[in-house]
Order: structure tokens, then C-alpha cells, then sequence
């Protein structure tokens, strides 16, 4: 069985599918869109693969997310560089971007969020 190899649309796919998980999760269920956000990217195979890690990296503006906001000894383990650190701090942010560009308010009360979920399921559809 052939797999196709990761591309940067692949990558950009997977975080408007995540986005769009998210919110739905949220919505459905009437948790924190920032607690639903964190536990979809923990343990992502974009994060816990290294060389999957190391494209998000390469593909990602928000690269340096995690050491803006945590410093840059988040990101090093034992010495060496943490591509999972990394990784998880940029696509945490690219999701983030997407959620804040929404119309309504993906971190707000109800209607908010359910306007947010209402404009991504418009711009996204089905993203896989």
C-alpha cells in the first residue's frame, strides 16, 4: 500500500479540519474551544511524528509560537531541538489564526460560537 507524501495543502487541510473539529466539539458539547483546541493537538500525528514535525515547521508562518510565548527552552529537550515542541506551538497557532479570522466569536458563549461554527462549516465545508 502506497501513501501519498504530506504536501503543504495536506498540512493547511488538516488544520481547517481541526478548526472545524474544534468548534463543532465545543458547540456539541458546551466545553472551552481552547480546551477542545489543546487536546486535538496533543498526541496529533502532525506533532508527535518528527518528520511530520519538522514539516510544520518548514510549512508553517507560526514557527516560532512556542518560543514567543513560552521561550526557547520549551523547545529544547535533553540539549537537543524538540520538533514535536515546535510543531505543536505552530499548529496551535495556525488553528488559532483560523478561529479568530471567523465571524462570531469561536471562544465565546452559544450563538457566538454557533455564529463561529456556522461561518467555518461556510468556508470549509468538509476540509478532508
Amino acid at each position: 500500500m502506497s501513501r501519498e507524501p504530506e504536501t503543504p495543502e495536506s498540512y493547511w487541510r488538516e488544520v481547517r479540519a481541526i478548526a472545524l473539529g474544534v468548534l463543532r466539539d465545543a458547540v456539541e458539547y458546551g466545553r472551552e474551544t481552547s480546551d477542545v483546541l489543546h487536546e486535538a493537538i496533543d498526541g496529533h500525528s502532525w506533532v508527535i511524528c518528527t518528520a511530520k514535525a519538522q514539516l510544520v515547521a518548514a510549512w508553517s508562518e507560526n514557527d516560532g509560537h512556542a518560543i514567543a510565548e513560552f521561550g526557547a527552552e520549551c523547545v529544547v529537550k535533553g540539549g537537543c531541538l524538540d520538533w514535536s515542541a515546535l510543531a505543536f506551538g505552530a499548529m496551535y497557532a495556525d488553528v488559532l489564526d483560523l478561529l479568530f479570522a471567523l465571524d462570531g466569536d469561536a471562544f465565546g458563549e452559544g450563538a457566538d460560537r454557533a455564529e463561529a461554527l456556522a461561518d467555518a462549516e461556510r468556508c470549509w465545508g468538509d476540509s478532508r
